[in-house]
């Protein structure tokens, strides 16, 4: 219990005025905080799951594209280039002396195809490409209609998709965008590379909005594991296993994406988190909880 306390103050998300006299009191004050606003969770494999705040009961799921795209590269092929399906971020991969490294670009997917046509000091030559997609998306079904967009992208012809009745009233229009770069040595023309990001628009959670959030969510950086963490108790409110790592977090508002703190951290300290968890407050703090360990 003591290391839950502790990673708990560490991302500043623990309420000293918190321990909760009964579930009906908690689930309330929860209620009032987040409303009924959904929650979405945007996946690696592409997948968007609606979660309903409170309970955590899975209202739907959507398949979408994979967040990130990067076709194979030769195991010869030097340097590798790698995004980071959270922020588009770039990472290159390769020699530099006799040892391989790894580093971090000074910019992400976005900024280059912004910037492109371009080239590195080091010969490197990058071509961008940006293409954006509107549809509407209800929140009670998941169902969506393609709205704009100069593609009609590959998520609207799949015949898994929600085949609900899209209510139009009830629609909220939600923004999506595929960065792609190409890079071209110009001093070997036959290394090229190309990766792919994808990204849905979103607008930062206010600050007071930011304060009153009553949950806090830690996610497996190598899976789909989630748990949700009342902030006043420290309580378990609910856990899900959603296959692939969690790459986003939204709340879906009648104006559009807002953008959700969550914390990725590796599966031996959620582990720990979940141990400690099972014993806090004599194992009354467990809700909806269904992850297997």
């Amino acid at each position: 219990m003591k290391f839950l306390l502790i990673l708990l103050f560490s991302f500043g998300c623990y309420g000293q005025d918190g321990i909760v006299s009964s579930d009906n009191k908690e689930s309330t004050e929860l209620s009032r905080t987040l409303d009924d606003r959904p929650l979405l969770f945007a996946t690696l494999g592409g997948g968007m799951v609606a979660v309903e705040p409170v309970s955590g009961n899975v209202i739907w799921k959507l398949k979408d594209e994979p967040v990130v795209k990067v076709p194979n590269q030769h195991a010869n092929l030097m340097p590798q280039f790698l995004p980071d399906p959270r922020h588009g971020s770039l990472y290159m991969y390769g020699p530099r002396g006799d040892k391989q490294m790894l580093k971090k670009l000074p910019f992400t997917i976005p900024e280059l195809v912004a910037n492109a046509p371009c080239r590195s000091t080091d010969g490197i030559l990058y071509t961008g490409k940006k293409s954006d997609t509107w549809f509407m998306l209800d929140p009670l079904t998941g169902s969506r209609e393609h709205i704009s967009g100069f593609e009609n992208t590959k998520i609207f012809k799949s015949n898994e998709d929600n085949t609900c009745q899209l209510d139009k009233k009830k629609g909220v229009y939600v923004a999506r965008t595929e960065y792609n770069i190409l890079m071209h040595d110009s001093k070997n023309e036959n290394h090229k590379w190309n990766v792919t990001f994808f990204d849905y628009t979103s607008h930062d959670m206010a600050k007071e909005m930011l304060n009153d959030y009553g949950i806090i969510h830690f996610t497996s950086t190598s899976n789909g594991r989630i748990m949700s963490f009342a902030r006043k108790s420290g309580d378990l409110v609910w856990s899900h296993n959603f296959e692939t790592p969690v790459v986003a977090a939204y709340l879906l508002d009648r104006d559009g994406l807002i953008s959700v703190p969550f914390n990725s951290i590796g599966d031996d300290t959620l582990d720990h988190i979940m141990e400690d968890a099972t014993t806090l407050r004599n194992g009354q703090g467990i809700k909806n909880s269904n992850i297997e360990l």
